[in-house]
């Protein structure tokens, strides 16, 4: 939901085809699923466990490392998914379309090869590399008819502070859900710490 929700919200923009335009909302876009998307990936990856335990019960446990494994696919998805909307915009989706079509026999060879031996642990590896893929064959689509550059996009601020985020949160005896509020609350803590430019015009525009 929240990666297509971002997409939606950059469409209309990408749509005008101004080069300067589509590039300004391309590095935003970016910025802004690096921003939800990276310490999701964390608090999921640190919180699995404990995750599967809540929802399911502490007898599926042992399931955590699928959902740590399939979490990846999340920041791939929220980057693909602007990818997609901007092929779309300058009416270029169906190229995709031939390499959607290799990453979706890719993902069932690999499945068919893999899953057997090493079940949904496999599946769900699989699945955060074929959106992996994706994401690298819209990028290369889109770079042949439009001048876009990531130079632009900043990640070192929300990777410092989701890894800080992760550390705090595994380290932390309290209930789950007291985690994932303190978590997020001390990941703005970190961005308002680093100063961080998208950061601060989100708290502007709030306010």
């Amino acid at each position: 939901f929240f990666p297509a929700a971002l997409a939606m919200a950059v469409f209309p923009v990408l749509s005008k085809k101004d080069n300067q335009e589509f590039q300004q909302t391309i590095t935003f876009g970016f910025q802004l699923a690096l921003f939800i998307s990276l310490p999701t990936l964390g608090g999921l990856f640190i919180l699995a466990k404990d995750i599967i335990s809540f929802i399911f019960g502490s007898n599926y446990a042992n399931a955590y490392p699928g959902l740590q494994l399939i979490s990846f696919a999340i920041p791939f998805n929220f980057l693909l998914l602007i990818l997609v909307d901007a092929l779309i915009a300058l009416d270029k989706r169906k190229e995709l379309l031939v390499y959607d079509l290799v990453v979706l026999v890719l993902n069932f060879g690999l499945n068919l090869l893999f899953v057997p031996q090493f079940s949904y642990f496999a599946s769900s590896a699989i699945t955060s590399i074929s959106s992996f893929l994706s994401l690298i064959f819209a990028y290369w689509i889109l770079k042949k008819y439009a001048p876009i550059s990531l130079k632009e996009v900043k990640i070192f601020n929300y990777l410092l502070s989701t890894i800080l985020m992760m550390i705090l949160i595994y380290i932390l005896p309290i209930h789950l859900i007291l985690k994932v509020i303190i978590g997020a609350l001390f990941y703005f803590l970190c961005l308002f710490i680093l100063k961080d430019p998208l950061f601060a015009k989100l708290k502007k525009f709030e306010l």
